[in-house]
């Protein structure tokens, strides 16, 4: 779990999110901005669970390289974890395996 924003804050916001995830990317692109400003703003901090479950699920490993992409990132500064793309992979189609023109690519 990675914590964002003041860690003593009143408010937790959870956020569960897998970087090959379509719909974490839309709450990302549409939301992502002012979640983290009210972090930054202190009404809350956000911790965040990290999770690779479609690598196992569509196959591949594009959310642990994601995830250890992010970990890198932290391990420099808060900015930089910060302004990580949070999505770096194109989806797969659920219904059939991946292939060439279909899987996902690497960060």
């Amino acid at each position: 779990m990675i914590v964002y924003g003041n860690p003593n804050a009143k408010n937790t916001l959870q956020v569960y999110e897998d970087f090959r995830c379509p719909i974490c990317d839309e709450l990302e692109k549409s939301a992502g901005p002012a979640i983290q400003a009210l972090a930054d703003k202190g009404t809350y901090k956000i911790e965040y669970h990290l999770a690779t479950f479609l690598d196992g699920n569509l196959g591949g490993n594009g959310s642990a390289v994601a995830l250890n992409a992010a970990a890198a990132a932290l391990n420099e500064s808060t900015a930089k974890f910060k302004g990580l793309p949070r999505r770096c992979s194109t989806p797969t189609s659920r219904r059939r395996p991946p292939t060439a023109s279909t899987a996902p690519r690497r960060c």
